[in-house]
């Protein structure tokens, strides 16, 4: 398999983020890129950090339909790479009409521009949508917005022959802000102590090398309407809270489970495991309109069956220098660091 993406017209929509951030570092020296987010100063720091030639910036919303029309008719990328979203559980909890217009109809206006637009946008070889964990077996309103983004996403592949539509599914990337261990990292220098909501909450965890990894290998070699998934282990969350407890000498607060989160997660359901085969790295969802039956086994893959030892998790976090790494790196960069 083929794990670089190069000499290839990128949009990341959504490329502000630190996965965008993390795709453009990766990416840009084999490739031209456009981002395009609503953060004007993410995009000004952005710029101030590449000035490259081969980098353009756009600002616009994916909910405007006018907007991002504009945007992907004047780039006419060969990849289009979807990682624009209302991450955060609690907060779509709260206003679930926000998650809907950004994680659903964001996504659909995407792929009604695309097919209304195949003649002008004839580069286009490839929309590679980022969804979560939190897209299976969904409780919450994130995690259902995302369900049916996957599936707007894959279901197209009945119709274009010419354009692949394909999405990855994963946890917790240590280092994106908003995840725990940012969370942790801040509160290790800000606050008394370190929060969790439940004692036996677990989480499948991986880097943003590896998420990288993921969305090269789907992008160059996945087929339409696929769905891949990374083998990933897991961590108990309380586990984490004690490895930074013991560091910093502060004690672990339990604050009871936040709207809409889950104890443990789901990468793969039952359901799904008939439509699941697998390579040498990734586990491959054909998508729900497919009648193929890859497998005879019925299984689920969670994350409280697949928890690392307290010792492997810390030997992980020593390896990858999660305690080293700088907070203003993990939480975001101040304006007058480029002054």
């Amino acid at each position: 398999m083929k794990f670089l993406i190069k000499n290839e017209k990128i949009l990341i929509i959504g490329g502000t983020g630190s996965l965008g951030q993390a795709l453009i570092r990766k990416l840009l020296k084999s490739n031209e890129i456009s981002v395009f987010s609503r953060d004007e100063l993410k995009q000004w720091t952005l710029k101030n950090e590449f000035k490259s030639k081969k980098i353009n910036f756009f600002v616009g919303d994916l909910r405007d339909i006018t907007r991002i029309e504009d945007v992907l008719i004047n780039v006419n990328p060969s990849i289009i790479i979807v990682a624009a979203a209302l991450k955060q559980v609690d907060t779509c909890e709260m206003y679930p009409s926000e998650s809907i217009k950004t994680n659903i109809i964001g996504v659909q206006n995407l792929v009604d521009i695309v097919e209304r637009n195949q003649s002008i946008l004839n580069n286009l070889k490839v929309v590679t949508m980022i969804s979560t964990d939190k897209s299976c077996e969904p409780t919450n309103v994130y995690g259902m917005c995302k369900s049916i983004a996957e599936r707007i996403i894959t279901s197209k592949a009945q119709f274009h022959k010419k354009i692949k539509f394909i999405a990855v599914r994963y946890g917790n990337v240590l280092e994106s802000r908003g995840s725990i261990i940012p969370l942790f990292r801040y509160q290790a220098e800000n606050t008394k102590g370190f929060t969790i909501t439940h004692p036996q909450m677990t989480r499948f965890i991986m880097t943003l090398d590896e998420s990288i990894e993921l969305i090269n290998g789907a992008t160059l070699n996945a087929n339409s309407g696929e769905t891949w998934i990374p083998n990933l282990p897991s961590m108990k969350v309380y586990d984490l809270a004690k490895m930074f407890s013991r560091k910093y000498k502060k004690p672990i607060f339990e604050i009871g489970i936040r709207p809409g989160e889950k104890i443990h997660e789901s990468l793969i359901s039952e359901t799904e495991s008939f439509r699941v085969k697998k390579n040498k790295k990734y586990y491959i969802l054909e998508n729900s309109l497919s009648s193929k039956i890859n497998s005879s086994r019925v299984y689920s893959y969670s994350s409280k069956d697949h928890t690392l030892t307290f010792e492997k998790l810390h030997k992980l976090l020593i390896d990858k220098k999660i305690f080293d790494w700088d907070l203003k790196s993990l939480v975001g960069t101040r304006i007058d660091h480029f002054k």
